[in-house]
């Protein structure tokens, strides 16, 4: 709350992967914890993305999610289940054809993985924005933020937790392999993450905004939307091992 009033002109509010340990899907709004939240967005007149986790009604099926309200506190769109699930963290190899693995390793979760790339429409109090998402390492898979922006995305939004990675080398890491998207796909990117390093960078290269490491923080930044136009990398993807075969075959 204290950050929302700090920059009274945002439209956009994005928190992490798993900013809400609750169940976001449209089925749990009921809830005095999700009423709490719907609240509390319709007086700030702001769109909020946040990380949370989502389930399947009526089964056990539980999913790593991204969920879009809109300025009014309703959903604007579908959540989004995360797909490409972290082995030995959110899911176990094998886990599902072999559960008693689960017991051997009772640390492990058991996420089931989402369809895949998708775009998610998100209406502010002036605009609406069509997004591609992407949950942690996603956003180390070029492919992945290549499709869903081809289904016509303004911007990418990744949410991340990198907290068990501590201080050094690794959260910066992934910030910049994770920058590389919006280079690619020409498409403005926004980062939000735990424990840092959040991040904007706009769809030229620039980077707009760093947060620090571990400690609390929030940020503004002024995101420039492009017009939807497709690179070369969106039209023809990695084609650079060709260019290193023929460079092999003149050797």
């Amino acid at each position: 709350h204290e950050a929302v009033q700090k920059f009274p002109e945002a439209e956009v509010i994005i928190w992490p992967e798993t900013a809400l340990a609750d169940y976001l899907d449209p089925e749990y709004l009921s809830r005095p914890r999700q009423q709490q939240l719907q609240y509390k967005i319709l007086s700030w007149q702001k769109a909020l993305i946040t990380g949370s986790y989502s389930r399947q009604f009526g089964t056990n099926r539980t999913y790593n999610g991204m969920f879009f309200f809109d300025y009014r506190g309703q959903l604007s769109d579908s959540g989004f289940r995360k797909n490409q699930l972290l082995a030995f963290g959110e899911r176990l190899p094998f886990g599902d054809t072999f559960p008693w693995l689960y017991d051997l390793l009772p640390f492990v979760s058991s996420f089931s993985a989402g369809p895949g790339p998708q775009v998610k429409k998100l209406q502010t109090l002036n605009q609406e924005l069509v997004v591609s998402p992407q949950i942690c390492y996603e956003s180390l898979h070029p492919w992945f933020a290549r499709k869903s922006v081809l289904m016509g995305a303004d911007i990418i939004v990744n949410v991340t937790n990198d907290s068990w990675f501590g201080e050094h080398f690794e959260p910066y890491q992934h910030a910049s392999m994770t920058w590389a998207r919006a280079i690619e796909n020409r498409r403005p990117l926004v980062r939000s993450t735990n424990t840092g390093q959040s991040s904007v960078i706009a769809h030229t290269g620039r980077v707009l905004i760093t947060s620090p490491i571990n400690q609390e923080w929030s940020g503004l930044a002024n995101v420039p939307i492009p017009d939807r136009k497709v690179t070369v990398y969106m039209r023809y993807g990695h084609l650079d091992w060709i260019l290193i075969l023929v460079i092999l075959l003149g050797l």
